[in-house]
């Protein structure tokens, strides 16, 4: 999905403010996730640091390649939530390419319009202790 697309679906203004605060970040990912699950777009930086792959691989994957294990379910029913309206916030265990996991926060607002999910991904927002082993 290219840059034209993604201000399609959420406007200038509104596409500029989550790179503001997201783009300022080495340890945040905004993507756009479809109704099916899977990334339709992601920050090129973020891709970088929390999953260790390059936008380009990640895009077209479905959600459940980037989560560990542990926490498809969890993760599921916060698409589920955000897709019905609700905006959601969840702590989870992400998957890198080297298969090794990083604690993150998810924000998921809906996109109503286009049936899509808005995620910001923040990297070491917890302890990694503070959960326990996933």
């Amino acid at each position: 999905m290219s840059t034209s697309t993604i201000r399609e679906l959420l406007g200038d203004h509104a596409l500029n403010r989550l790179r503001d605060l997201v783009g300022s970040r080495h340890d945040a990912m905004l993507s756009l996730v479809s109704a099916e699950g899977r990334v339709v777009w992601a920050s090129e930086q973020g891709s970088r640091m929390i999953h260790g792959r390059d936008p380009q691989d990640v895009i077209g994957q479905p959600v459940d390649a980037l989560v560990h294990e542990s926490e498809l379910a969890k993760v599921h029913g916060a698409l589920s939530r955000a897709l019905t309206g609700d905006t959601v916030s969840c702590d989870i265990w992400a998957a890198n390419a080297d298969g090794e996991r990083r604690r993150v926060r998810l924000l998921l607002w809906p996109k109503r319009k286009h049936d899509h999910v808005i995620v910001i991904t923040v990297a070491n927002v917890l302890d990694p202790t503070a959960m326990g082993p996933p």
